[in-house]
């Protein structure tokens, strides 16, 4: 089936804004990376030969942001046939299970069949599809998607590889997934077949509020520079700001360059985290993919969420659409286990780009690390809640050795020794 140019499909900036900020990913990129301002002069799922306009970028960008978020409504096939979708025959090679049916008709906003792992009722979602009766349809801009008839008479499909864990970077159309073939799925960012799907590295900007010059963010940025094909950028302010919450400077702050305890290049704004946020976004024309704030110096929760700089950090940076994290150590017990800290916080970042965190399931997820006591070590991690008070608990107690079990909010999962996950939202 050979590519032909397709008619311009237009659904216009007023639906996306419509939906709100909040799941949008692909526009905001695309409208920083094509405006000019941007780093590369096409993002990767709207290249191609030729690649799309701007104009045509940042169009479909809007679709896929809200394709994905009805797609998301049914994260696993057991959502799907509780809400009554059934299978669907006759998915392209590599999709283990499709929910939908055809339609006689292209509705670029809204895909009618999803693609699963499997057909196990805890299968994830991994992408979506178009399947459409009658001529082959006139699809999205430009000639980069190839629809795939199947049967007779011909149902012509089209699958969208755009979910975290399993976008096809070199093609976005692609007929099937490469981590799919033969019933295999995503298990970890160094998949062979992972690897594959994501050629284009991966972008961090890390931010902080004990200033850039902390051990805590020294200790992150030399993790993440640890992992392979990523690309970091340290931006934080140039002093100790913590107890700032989500402030920022009116009409901006000022920049310098500057180095991490450990040497790597960095940049210091004279302002708030929020301000070293706005300043990585407008100034210096980054394009993150993931946003990590941290790791604090003292944990972060109950009351203290809103009067923290590092969670105002990232919760500034998500509201402008730009995913992000927040993560803090405990800091009343020394030395600092700044380790396990960076461990559990790559641990975050890794399920974050296996589509695993994040939206949809957290708006900013907001991780909290004990430092235990010498000869016990951390319990494991929980999704929880923020405490809406302490009711007389002690906010410091780290106690790794505990043997609790009933966990009910964040002050409850760092005393009993667990590192707690909450969301913390946008504020």
């Amino acid at each position: 089936m050979g590519r032909r140019a397709r008619m311009v499909t237009t659904i216009g900036l007023a639906l996306v804004l419509a939906t709100g900020l909040g799941g949008c990913l692909y526009f905001p990129r695309s409208f920083q990376l094509t405006d000019g301002s941007g780093t590369e002069a096409q993002p990767w799922w709207c290249g191609g030969s030729p690649e799309l306009s701007a104009a045509q970028c940042q169009n479909f960008s809007a679709i896929l942001d809200v394709a994905i978020a009805e797609a998301q409504a049914h994260m696993t096939v057991a959502d799907a046939l509780a809400d009554g979708l059934t299978p669907t025959a006759g998915a392209p090679a590599g999709v283990g299970y499709a929910m939908g049916t055809a339609r006689a008709s292209f509705v670029a906003g809204s895909p009618n069949v999803l693609l699963y792992e499997s057909s196990a009722p805890g299968a994830r979602l991994v992408g979506f599809a178009y399947a459409v009766t009658g001529a082959e349809p006139s699809g999205f801009d430009g000639d980069r998607d190839h629809w795939i008839a199947v049967g007779d008479p011909a149902v012509w499909w089209l699958p969208v590889w755009a979910l975290r864990g399993y976008e096809n970077q070199p093609d976005v159309f692609a007929a099937s997934h490469p981590c799919l073939v033969g019933g295999g799925h995503v298990t970890a960012t160094t998949d062979p077949c992972y690897v594959a799907s994501h050629p284009e590295p991966f972008r961090f900007v890390v931010t902080n509020d004990d200033g850039i010059g902390a051990p805590g963010i020294d200790a992150l940025v030399e993790g993440l520079y640890g992992l392979p094909n990523v690309v970091v950028d340290v931006v934080a302010p140039a002093t100790n700001q913590s107890g700032t919450g989500d402030t920022v400077t009116p009409g901006g702050a000022t920049g310098q360059p500057a180095t991490t305890a450990s040497g790597r290049p960095a940049t210091a704004v004279a302002g708030t985290p929020g301000d070293s946020v706005n300043y990585a976004l407008d100034q210096l024309h980054l394009v993150p993919d993931l946003v990590v704030s941290g790791i604090n110096l003292g944990q972060n929760m109950n009351g203290i969420v809103a009067l923290s700089g590092t969670v105002g950090a990232a919760r500034v940076a998500a509201r402008r659409a730009f995913p992000s994290i927040a993560s803090s150590q405990g800091g009343l017990s020394l030395p600092v286990d700044f380790p396990t800290g960076v461990t559990a916080t790559l641990d975050l970042v890794e399920r974050y780009r296996l589509g695993l965190a994040g939206a949809p399931y957290m708006t900013v997820p907001n991780i909290n690390i004990p430092t235990c006591a010498a000869g016990t070590t951390v319990r494991g991690t929980v999704e929880t809640v923020v405490a809406p008070a302490l009711n007389g608990r002690s906010y410091t107690t780290q106690n790794c050795a505990s043997t609790v079990t009933v966990i009910n909010d964040d002050v409850d999962a760092f005393n009993n020794g667990f590192i707690g996950i909450t969301d913390v939202g946008l504020g």
